[in-house]
């Protein structure tokens, strides 16, 4: 047997000997490198997931192999192709003067994307948030229904730094700003080895779109999935709920307070949740102008992956609103 593996290869490190059945065919288990015979050290020790991390979603495992080149990630730009503005906005004199520094060109979209990556942490980024609305806070906008004067003093507040924030709001972003490198390299991971999906993967800035120069959003990375049929470009949003941590995903899911639900057998990102994830994340691919965003909660025990596609109805009624908030109430609160 030594000699036959040293003919095989005179360094071979270690292997692994099975007998001549078919069964052993179809008992495979997934790996980081491909399938492998279950049983075999290789199977348990390179395991696409470890035994007690749990992977829910509504994407199906890729079939089509097909490859991605790594370095055309940093090829595409964002915005990617330019949002339609649904409707005529109408600003006076005064306000056009007072927004005029605001505006961006394409290339200047661009580039603050591009130099923004940083996100919080970017005094840039920072400063582009000041007198524009960002697709975070757009959802209570959305559903409001009366007082938007009293939501616009809300909103016209400053950045306010982290150890700036009430101590139970520090937990809370704290533990996100933590573990959200963490989330995106297991999502890599279980794209690529769980799912078979070669993506490419890179963070992100902020994104103006320069139609809409008044609003804002931050994706948490754009994504290149080469098995994608509905346009190979995407982003992702990032979630790591501090007080689901310790969960399941089935256990998160089946609070009814949770912002995703199971909807026969897969996970759904709710429309009406108070916390307004799906509003941002349709103006966001709006923003960028890509079709589909990968919605990813991080828990300590497992993951959710949601793809959401883009709803242009829905994307067109949100942003009207928000254009309206800005004109009669927003803009007149930073002109005060």
């Amino acid at each position: 047997m030594q000699k036959e593996l040293e003919s095989i290869h005179p360094l071979i490190g270690f292997s692994h000997v099975i007998p001549k059945n078919p069964e052993l065919l179809n008992k495979m288990d997934t790996t980081k490198y491909g399938p492998l015979f279950i049983g075999s050290p290789l199977s348990f020790h390179l395991s696409a997931l470890e035994f007690n991390f749990t992977v829910v979603t509504n994407l199906e495992p890729a079939v089509n192999l097909a490859q991605a080149d790594p370095s055309d990630i940093y090829k595409v730009n964002l915005p990617y192709q330019f949002p339609d503005l649904p409707e005529a906005v109408h600003f006076n004199t005064a306000q056009e003067n007072f927004i005029e520094h605001l505006r961006v060109t394409h290339q200047e979209s661009i580039d603050i994307e591009k130099r923004t990556v940083k996100q919080r942490e970017c005094d840039e980024w920072i400063k582009h948030r000041k007198n524009r609305l960002g697709s975070s806070v757009c959802h209570r906008i959305y559903a409001r229904k009366r007082s938007f004067n009293n939501l616009a003093k809300e909103l016209n507040q400053p950045f306010k730094p982290l150890d700036e924030m009430p101590a139970f709001q520090q937990k809370k972003f704290k533990h996100g700003i933590k573990f959200e490198p963490v989330a995106r390299d297991k999502y890599y991971d279980v794209m690529k080895h769980y799912l078979r999906r070669p993506i490419t993967l890179r963070e992100t800035g902020m994104v103006i779109p320069p139609s809409m120069f008044w609003l804002e959003g931050s994706p948490d990375g754009l994504v290149i999935d080469p098995c994608s049929s509905s346009g190979k470009i995407g982003t992702i949003e990032l979630k790591c709920p501090e007080g689901k941590k310790n969960h399941t995903p089935q256990e998160a899911m089946e609070d009814e307070s949770f912002y995703i639900e199971l909807v026969d057998g897969k996970p759904n990102l709710k429309k009406d949740h108070h916390l307004g994830y799906y509003t941002q994340v349709q103006l966001v691919m709006g923003f960028c102008g890509l079709q589909w965003v990968d919605f990813v909660v991080y828990l300590f025990k497992g993951m959710i992956i949601t793809r959401v596609p883009f709803a242009k109805d829905y994307f067109d009624q949100a942003v009207c609103k928000a254009n309206i908030f800005y004109v009669k109430w927003f803009l007149p609160q930073l002109m005060a």
